[in-house]
Parts: structure tokens; C-alpha cells; sequence
């Protein structure tokens, strides 16, 4: 792991940030307090801004399924901004509802669901451009929810309740919780992927409701020592990772005869973790806390990297694959974005086993944008001598030659 740019307050202003990777992971939209959208590459250059037409800073930015279009959510206002990738050109989504406080693009890509502060909830289909308000509404603001494979959502108000819905809008079923819903995804087992609604609870448990057997929702409850349930992700054959503020991560089953079997158990960070981040392609995960972020290989559950961060002490914020799993990201409240590259698997053994000051491990180690170019030179260099040597003429005769001023006899 291995640091590659940092896109620090300049850019975003003190405070929380917002990011989201292009599915290609090529580029990587941000923005802060500063209300300005900024596009990077992948080496940590500017490609493109985008200011937004409110005066209020942005709360959510997502990219539909093939990155064509990322959509820019902003408090307070009931624009939605689609940023075409291609065209570097915005449109203006009015959806009529102000407070707009939910954005989720469904896997078909076609699909962009909205949330708002009156408990709302709106379908916009772009290639339609047809909106549908969805017949579940809520007493309260819209936090959070989930699209599946299928296209249908599950999203949560703070009146304590779940809507299931299709891409039409219509109710499928509509779930009260005893506490107030913090994030809302789908999971299930591999024979059945999509077909669990999981709600994290105030951070006390995890309530599963199986689309496909309501009658018998379920509640995973942990250690009181681990403390709150900070980020959750589904993986492999219907099991569970949590993180939690004191530092553990928790493996556990969804499956009948597992229910309420811990798999795997590991502090990890001494004081706090943030947050947690699956990487289905390369089968690993990464969390940050205190001030470091930790790269862990889900094969054995050991610790292959860290990265310590000696600024951004209690102050790291959140964490995001790029989709290929090369490159991990993650952002503080400082207002800076920190990107890394990530080795191969059998990069980070060899390089484990190395002198980090050897020439072989040095050659691992991603070249940064002022070395490239000083190779490139290099080898410019290399290539006119060997030119040189073998037509037997001077370097300047051959200068001369290609830039069309003189013949080389």
C-alpha cells in the first residue's frame, strides 16, 4: 500500500468531504465545504470543476452504473445537477421537493432514487426523464436505503420504518423497526442474493428481513464490549463483517444453523474505527481509525499493511475501492483525500520479505509523476545515442535530420 496523491483543504475547505470513484477507477469526484465538485485522475490531477448552482455545500455524489453521469446532490435544494462524463456538460434535475436528503442510482443504471426531509420518495428514470413519486411515504426524513439486482429498494425514515418498493414506486411490503435506521442494504446467500434487507439499528444490532420469508425477520445482537456498530458489509455466501467504534472487526453467518456464531473476531485499531471497506475482486478489506489505515486479507484475516497518518489523528472519515480494487481511498475531516495504490498479493509477500531499502523492493513501488518523467527522459537519451552510434553521425546532424532541417549523408 502505497501513498499516491493527497487532495488536501485547498481544494475542499476544512471540514467533511465527499467522494466517489468512476467505476473505471480512472477518475475520483470530490468536493467539501468549498461547494466546488472537482474531478481527478487516478494520479491526482485536475480534469475537471464543476460549480454547483446552490450556495449550500453537497451531501451526496454518485455515479451511475457506466459512469456516464454523476449525479450532485446538495442540502437545501431541490436541484439535482447530472454532470454528463463524456460531454464535461450539467443538467438540472428539479424534482419540486426542497430538501432533498437521499441519492441512490439503481444497478440498472436507468434508475436514480430520491429521498427528502418530509418523507418523500422519488423515482426519476433518465432515459425516460420521467419522475414517479413512490406510494410509501414517510412522516419523517428519508436516511437511507438500498437498491438490489433487481431493481428494487428498500429505503428508511426516521419515523422508525422500512418501505420495500419496486422501480414503479408501488409498495411491496412496509416493515417497522424499534429503533432509528442508520444505513438500509440487501444481501442473502449466494442462491439468493438480494433477497435480505438489513438495517443497522442505531448501531445496537442488525435486523434481517428475508423478502422471501417475512414472517421471520431476525436481529443479530453483539458483545457490549465491541461497543456501536459503525459500518457493516455482506460478503461471500450470506455473511456479515462489522466494524465498531472500539477498534474490532466481527465476521459473522446469516445462515440457520450459524445464526449467532461469531466466525472471526479482531481489534484492530487501539481507541476508534471509522470505518470498513470490502473489496470483492481482490477478497480484501480495509479499515481506518485512530490514524492509520490497515489492509487486512480476508484468506487468513491478517494484517498485510498499514499506513499511518500522524496529522489526521481522530479526524479520518470514511473509506472507497475503486472498483478493480488497485486503488483505496480515504478522506478526513481535515478536509483532505489521501489515495493509495495497491500491490498484488504476491507484490506484498515478496516485498515483506525484502530490505524496504533493497533495489528489488524499491522496483515494486509504483513510480511517482516526477520519476516517470525523469525515466522517460532516460530513455529518450538512451535511444538518440544508440541512433547515433549506429548511423555514425553526431548527435547534433541527427537532431537536425529529424527535425527536417538537413539530410544525414
Amino acid at each position: 500500500m502505497e501513498l499516491n496523491f493527497v487532495v488536501d483543504a485547498r481544494h475542499h475547505g476544512k471540514g467533511k468531504i465527499v467522494y466517489a470513484w468512476h467505476p473505471s477507477g480512472q477518475f475520483v469526484a470530490t468536493t467539501g465545504t468549498s461547494r466546488v465538485v472537482h474531478i481527478f485522475n487516478c494520479n491526482g490531477q485536475v480534469v475537471d470543476q464543476i460549480v454547483l448552482p446552490s450556495a449550500s455545500i453537497c451531501t451526496a455524489l454518485q455515479w451511475d452504473r457506466y459512469g456516464d453521469v454523476l449525479a450532485i446532490l446538495q442540502a437545501s435544494s431541490q436541484i439535482v445537477v447530472l454532470w454528463q462524463m463524456k460531454t464535461r456538460e450539467m443538467r438540472h434535475l428539479d424534482t419540486n421537493y426542497k430538501d432533498l436528503t437521499f441519492m441512490r442510482w439503481a444497478p440498472s443504471g436507468d434508475l436514480l432514487a430520491l429521498g427528502t426531509a418530509k418523507g418523500a420518495l422519488l423515482i426519476y428514470n433518465q432515459k425516460t426523464g420521467k419522475k414517479k413519486e413512490a406510494s410509501g411515504r414517510h412522516k419523517k426524513r428519508i436516511v437511507c436505503g438500498d437498491w438490489n439486482e433487481d431493481d428494487t429498494l428498500a429505503y428508511a425514515s426516521e419515523d422508525r420504518q422500512i418501505t420495500i418498493c419496486r422501480a414503479d414506486g408501488e409498495t411491496i411490503d412496509q416493515v417497522k423497526v424499534k429503533c432509528r435506521p442508520q444505513s438500509v442494504s440487501f444481501g442473502g446467500k449466494q442462491n439468493a442474493q438480494g433477497s435480505i434487507v438489513s438495517v443497522n439499528m442505531e448501531g445496537r444490532t442488525i435486523l434481517l428481513y428475508n423478502l422471501l420469508e417475512k414472517d421471520n425477520a431476525l436481529e443479530l445482537a453483539f458483545q457490549a464490549r465491541y461497543g456501536n456498530i459503525v459500518s457493516y458489509r455482506w460478503f461471500g455466501d450470506g455473511y456479515i463483517m462489522a466494524g465498531f467504534s472500539s477498534g474490532f472487526v466481527v465476521v459473522i453467518s446469516t445462515h440457520m444453523h450459524e445464526i449467532g456464531r461469531e466466525q472471526y473476531c479482531a481489534k484492530f485499531h487501539d481507541d476508534q474505527l471509522r470505518d470498513i471497506a470490502h473489496c470483492p475482486v481482490t477478497n480484501r478489506v480495509a479499515c481506518c481509525g485512530d490514524k492509520c489505515v490497515k489492509l487486512i486479507d480476508m484468506d487468513d484475516w491478517k494484517e498485510i499493511s498499514a499506513h499511518v497518518l500522524e496529522k489526521e489523528a481522530s479526524t479520518l472519515d470514511s473509506l472507497a475501492w475503486a472498483d478493480d480494487g488497485k486503488i483505496l481511498s480515504v478522506s478526513s475531516r481535515s478536509g483532505c483525500l489521501y489515495t493509495f495504490v495497491i500491490r498484488s498479493g504476491n507484490d506484498d509477500q515478496l516485498a515483506g520479505r525484502l530490505n524496504p531499502h533493497s533495489v528489488v523492493a524499491n522496483a515494486l513501488r509504483p513510480l511517482p509523476a516526477h520519476g516517470m518523467a525523469a525515466l522517460v527522459v532516460v530513455l529518450v537519451a538512451l535511444l538518440l545515442t544508440g541512433a547515433c552510434w549506429h548511423l555514425d553521425v553526431g548527435l547534433a546532424d541527427l537532431l537536425r535530420a529529424l527535425l527536417g532541417t538537413s539530410e544525414v549523408a
